[in-house]
């Protein structure tokens, strides 16, 4: 059969020669089959965990539970719950070596047995009754807060992939014991999955939009990445002699199963022992995260925390949990005794300063019988050196760790390159990526309701300058043909918009005619069958008789406009795609988009635009306004074009007003109030019509002192005094430009 490889050539990117591989690496590992989707699973993990971190456990139960960006078919999309659900562990991962280790299970028989005696007891969905819990505040999380629950998902969801990273693994062990080796369906295709599944897809700018150094991708594989910074690297990223680099050295673990599993140099033994050294490095990781904040949580403040801290608490304990069974069984008791020290229904602040040495004295246990020592853990940087654990075991220099198979590259397979499946349309909130609005209509949409639907939103481009337009035609588009709006074409339609007497006139014609008009720009639009596109608002029609070439009376339109940032799913940033803050909006419950509009239209001078999903919403009134956004499924992020915008001056904080250089200042500039809030201060600005900015500081009167500048050339500098902000205004027009 041809191989396939990539051929830069006039007509085709693909064709079939030999020699050569298709696939995109994931990091250093070239999967020889197509595992795009599991890799995507990744951004699953990323919007539970931007949900979580908001509190927002209903939209992150729904990832988990449903799924959002790995498909399985066309059709339907894989979920984590679906990893570790009660029906996956009975028909699938039960009799795997490591899932029984955790679950009182045999685990295989012979050479792939599981190495040690100790067992966990865990119940067998043991993780989907662990981050289920924490989604809904029940079970064991009933009486913990909403940041133990936090972190309970973000970082439980990291040992849900472990497991099932597991479970490929050792199917993948199992096919090659039966000699099932093709590239696109036998061990290898499986072994391509655990690497894809655990390393992860890296998004749009992941890279550039990191959380912390190292966590951009976030997968599980990032996770030992993560500790490894903190116990193989110092504290100016220097390597520590003698420390084990997880990421690295599973990485070529991974690369030395992928030749094993091959056709020409199968290797069962090989295989086994190359997934005993992978869960070895799962212990890596859970030892040293557990070492971390076990200090962290009563001892704390080297790694920047408060002390009896319930975050991290949480967080040592669920780290520990994704290789807690792996560590019992080469050390029976010391898995069950760690879990019991961090048991996470004790009150954190009554958890006896002894805990981290304890921990660290039951670890080293089972450090020897995992072929490790406390060399190659290493010292978390952020414990002191001078912090000493008395009467610890015993730790033999263990020998060491085989090196895997760096630098492997399977240059050559029988698999075309595959392509991202999309999936993900049903469960998305917004109709279409160029919607700003989901209709409100109950109808289901059809190919004319988008075409009457697109053809408006050109009239949203064409809106001419408002008062003072001439009169006349702004703009006609005859016969847009085939233009593609999701999986829907358009036939044909035409567009006019004329400012006529005061009044815009939009025309829209494809079978339909109809007209709206009004003072302001256009800010929602209407189907060509009458229904709107947008929220109602005053003007608005009968939509069961204005239909099929009836004119509607005129409508008068609101003059407010909301904007999608990119027309994407979306949750708001401010400056950039990780700027959040709970201080840039107010968090009020709303059933609909709709609804949550509504409220940030009751604050019309404070509100920047909103976000919603799933009955959360989010009212933003961030004075710089909302600049950016961050792709997240299920979420819509709007902006309120119409909105003012206060911008800080040379940063804002700390800053005094200042004319035209720092040292121009004067009384005449600028208004003085007293007993302001700094959001008190920028509406008395919008009040004023001469208003060129604010100076606002807290420490006088009862609320501050707010300086509202009226100097007709504005604030052209600052001047650094503490405790003051400095900010321009700028109002925003009523109409767009002419186009």
């Amino acid at each position: 059969m041809a191989k396939w490889c990539h051929t830069l050539i006039a007509l085709a990117s693909v064709v079939p020669c030999f020699g050569g591989n298709p696939h995109e690496p994931l990091g250093q590992y070239q999967p020889v089959s197509n595992v795009i989707e599991l890799a995507q699973i990744a951004l699953d993990v990323r919007g539970i965990t931007d949900a979580a971190h908001h509190h927002d456990f209903t939209g992150a139960k729904h990832i988990y539970e449903e799924g959002s960006n790995s498909c399985i078919n066309a059709t339907s999309r894989r979920s984590l719950k679906s990893f570790v659900s009660s029906a996956t562990a009975s028909q699938h991962l039960q009799g795997g070596a490591y899932f029984d280790s955790f679950t009182n299970g045999a685990g295989p028989s012979g050479a792939d047995a599981i190495p040690g005696p100790g067992r966990l007891p865990l119940q067998p969905d043991f993780w989907d009754e662990f981050i289920s819990s924490a989604l809904d505040g029940t079970g064991r999380f009933s009486n913990k807060s909403e940041t133990s629950r936090m972190v309970a998902v973000k970082k439980g969801i990291l040992g849900v992939i472990t497991m099932y990273v597991s479970h490929l693994l050792e199917t993948s062990i199992a096919l090659a014991k039966e000699n099932r080796t093709g590239d696109g369906d036998g061990a290898l295709h499986v072994w391509d999955a655990a690497w894809a599944l655990y390393y992860g897809a890296c998004g749009e700018g992941c890279l550039e939009h990191c959380v912390t150094q190292g966590w951009c991708r976030f997968s599980a594989w990032e996770a030992l990445k993560k500790r490894d910074g903190d116990h193989a690297r110092n504290r100016t990223y220097q390597r520590v002699e003698g420390t084990i680099l997880a990421s690295s050295t599973v990485e070529n673990y991974f690369l030395e199963g992928q030749r094993a599993t091959r056709a020409a140099t199968l290797d069962v033994p090989a295989l086994i022992r190359v997934r005993n050294n992978i869960y070895r490095m799962f212990s890596v990781n859970a030892i040293r995260a557990t070492l971390r904040y076990s200090y962290a949580m009563n001892r704390g403040n080297g790694l920047k925390y408060n002390s009896l801290n319930e975050l991290l608490h949480m967080q040592a304990y669920t780290y520990f949990l994704a290789a807690a069974g792996w560590i019992e069984q080469s050390a029976p008791g010391s898995g069950q005794h760690v879990l019991q020290l961090l048991d996470f229904q004790q009150v954190t602040g009554e958890v006896p300063l002894s805990l981290h040495c304890d921990v660290k004295a039951t670890l080293h246990r089972a450090y020897e019988p995992l072929g490790l020592d406390a060399a190659k853990i290493g010292q978390d940087w952020a414990i002191p050196e001078t912090f000493q654990c008395n009467s610890l075991p015993v730790c033999p220099t263990a020998p060491d760790l085989p090196l895997g198979l760096p630098g492997y590259a399977a240059h050559d397979t029988e698999t075309p390159a595959g392509a991202k499946l999309d999936c993900t349309s049903s469960s998305s909130i917004m109709p279409s990526t160029s919607s700003i609005m989901p209709s409100t209509s109950t109808t289901t949409t059809s190919s004319m309701d988008v075409q009457a639907h697109m053809c408006a939103l050109e009239a949203i481009e064409i809106m001419g300058a408002g008062a003072g337009a001439v009169n006349g035609v702004y703009h006609k588009v005859p016969n847009r043909q085939n233009a593609e709006v999701g999986r829907t074409a358009l036939t044909e339609c035409e567009l006019c918009a004329t400012w006529q007497n005061g009044q815009w006139q939009v025309y829209v014609t494809n079978s339909h005619f109809w007209r709206i008009s009004g003072t302001d720009p256009l800010s929602y639009y209407y189907d060509g069958v009458g229904h709107m596109m947008g929220p109602p608002r005053s003007g608005d029609w009968d939509y069961k008789t204005e239909m099929n070439g009836t004119k509607p009376d005129p409508v008068v339109l609101p003059a407010r406009m909301f904007v999608p940032i990119t027309g994407q799913e979306e949750a708001c940033r401010g400056a950039t795609s990780t700027d959040n803050s709970n201080s840039y909006y107010e968090l009020v419950a709303a059933s609909s988009l709709e609804e949550c509009q509504d409220r940030c239209l009751s604050q019309p001078q404070h509100c920047k635009g909103f976000e919603f999903s799933r009955g959360r919403c989010e009212i933003w009134t961030r004075p710089e306004g909302i600049l950016s956004s961050y792709k997240l499924t299920g979420f819509a992020c709007l902006r309120n074009d119409l909105a003012p915008v206060f911008s800080p001056v040379d940063g804002g904080k700390d800053r005094a007003c200042r004319g035209a250089t720092s040292s121009d200042n004067s009384a005449s500039y600028y208004k003085v109030f007293k007993g302001l809030t700094l959001r008190d201060c920028q509406s008395e600005c919008m009040d004023e019509a001469l208003c060129k900015g604010i100076e606002h500081s807290p420490e006088y009167g009862n609320n501050g002192r707010c300086e509202i500048w009226t100097l007709s050339h504005g604030i052209g500098s600052s001047a650094p005094v503490a405790g003051y902000t400095c900010m321009s205004y700028k109002a925003r027009p009523l109409t767009p430009p002419l186009v």
